[in-house]
């Protein structure tokens, strides 16, 4: 499996339309990713210019998480377990 995430202007690119605009700063909807290397993963999306929405923390269902938002707004979850 594959899922692809890019910037706003490419989505246009590709359909040769622009996406409607966005109505918040933030999307409804969450990409939960899990990863190795926590930090690393908060570094790349802060150098691309994305923001942390809530910090690295113990999660009640298991997980270490912290979320993020892309410079689009795409809330992404950046998670390991803690087990």
């Amino acid at each position: 499996m594959r899922l692809g995430l890019y910037d706003r202007l490419g989505f246009a690119k590709n359909l040769g339309q622009a996406p409607p605009p966005a109505t918040s700063t933030i999307s409804a909807s969450e990409l939960y990713v899990y990863v190795t290397d926590l930090d690393a993963a908060v570094e790349n999306v802060t150098r691309a210019g994305g923001r942390v929405l809530d910090p690295l923390r113990k999660r009640d269902w298991g997980d270490e998480v912290v979320y993020v938002a892309d410079p689009d707004g795409n809330v992404i979850a950046l998670a390991r377990p803690l087990s």
